[in-house]
């Protein structure tokens, strides 16, 4: 998927080329190829002034050497005859100078939603994580659920929204300095389309886009659950997979937006009196507002504790989803690298165990009986 909508520009009016960078190259999500060494731009700004020269040549070269990338031309001929002709040249757009910048924005749109849909318009699902009290790991499982996703679909990446708006850390677990975030979608949300998402997820080097929180409280107070809604919206167009990290035991109108946009929503808990507690108030009040799919993981389990997860699942009055094996101290090894777990040793219990999980969630047929935890004969927990 396209993060960025690489641009290039042959304009000879400097006035224009000016208005150009001031109202769009320096948006979020516009990379100019000249600037970066792009070879295959995926849009064309030509300038049809008086002196650009044969721009029919231009346009007909451009459309042969780049047949996918758009090309925009700005002209002062108004003459009808003369627009069919660019048209019929190879020009996706024609703008009468002087330019109307909502119409380049929307057709700059139009191409970005082309590329990112890439001919398919996807209508993926989500999955929101929610703790049922803080330090459980939920951002851990919820970051690395995403990662094996985006590892088991190939070249299909996978979207991840950070929903902690006021400490979000699942940039510091994919190693990621943000250049934008939730609040690019508060600042520019009359505009605010997939195309738009497209261009402020933030990508990394595990198959992952990322919504990023806000960089400060005072920006996180001003998302609406509105916004979130619509965030999601977009997500499952763009991706086949999204996972959302909710802030532990909070049922503001952004979280519930988030869990009634999801396909499940995981209530994350371990095996303590006090997080089983609070996962029994959270199902109740889910149930109240009628969340339909909710599925209970337990985070930290350690064998043996067989007869406590009767009892927990005689409290919560639902069998638990899946249990996820303490790994307590790998997880901190590699949250503290900034790596995902999954990247960092492959191969631990926790890894392995959300690869499984992530699987369950794509196919709900598999492994029918199993739920991450075997018992000393090999049995299923």
């Amino acid at each position: 998927m396209h993060s960025s909508l690489q641009v290039a520009l042959d304009i000879q009016n400097k006035h224009l080329g000016k208005i150009l960078e001031e109202n769009f190259l320096r948006s979020a999500g516009i990379t100019l190829a000249h600037k970066n060494n792009i070879s295959e731009p995926n849009l064309f700004f030509i300038d049809d002034g008086p002196d650009a020269g044969d721009v029919l040549g231009k346009i007909g070269s451009l459309h042969q050497k780049h047949p996918q990338a758009s090309i925009f031309v700005i002209s002062s001929n108004p003459s009808p005859d003369h627009i069919v002709e660019v048209m019929k040249a190879g020009a996706s757009e024609f703008f009468m100078h002087p330019v109307n910048p909502e119409k380049i924005r929307e057709a700059m749109n139009r191409v970005r939603l082309k590329l990112v849909e890439g001919g398919q318009k996807t209508i993926g699902r989500a999955f929101a994580f929610i703790g049922s009290k803080g330090g459980l790991g939920t951002t851990v499982l919820a970051v690395n659920t995403a990662v094996a996703m985006a590892a088991a679909r190939g070249a299909q990446k996978t979207a991840l929204v950070d929903l902690s708006l006021q400490s979000g850390d699942s940039s510091v677990l994919l190693d990621l300095v943000p250049k934008t975030t939730m609040a690019d979608v508060v600042h520019n949300f009359s505009r605010f389309d997939p195309a738009f998402l497209a261009g402020v997820m933030e990508p990394s080097d595990v198959g992952v886009d990322l919504l990023a929180a806000p960089p400060s409280p005072e920006e996180s107070a001003e998302v609406t659950g509105e916004q979130v809604a619509r965030v999601l919206q977009a997500c499952r167009r763009l991706y086949p997979l999204t996972a959302v990290d909710c802030p532990a035991m909070t049922l503001d109108e952004r979280t519930m937006e988030a869990l009634r946009g999801a396909q499940m929503v995981l209530v994350v808990t371990d095996l303590s009196v006090p997080a089983v507690r609070n996962a029994a108030r959270l199902l109740k009040q889910l149930r109240r507002h009628e969340i339909p799919r909710v599925e209970v993981v337990v985070n930290r389990f350690v064998k043996g504790q067989s007869g406590t997860l009767e009892e927990v699942e005689k409290t919560l009055e639902r069998r638990v989803f899946w249990l996820f094996p303490n790994d307590y101290e790998t997880t901190i090894a590699a949250t503290n690298r900034g790596t995902p777990l999954l990247k960092y040793d492959p191969r631990s219990p926790l890894a392995r165990s959300i690869v499984e999980f992530a699987q369950k969630l794509q196919d709900a047929s598999a492994f029918p009986n199993y739920r991450g935890v075997k018992g000393l004969l090999g049995k299923a927990i």
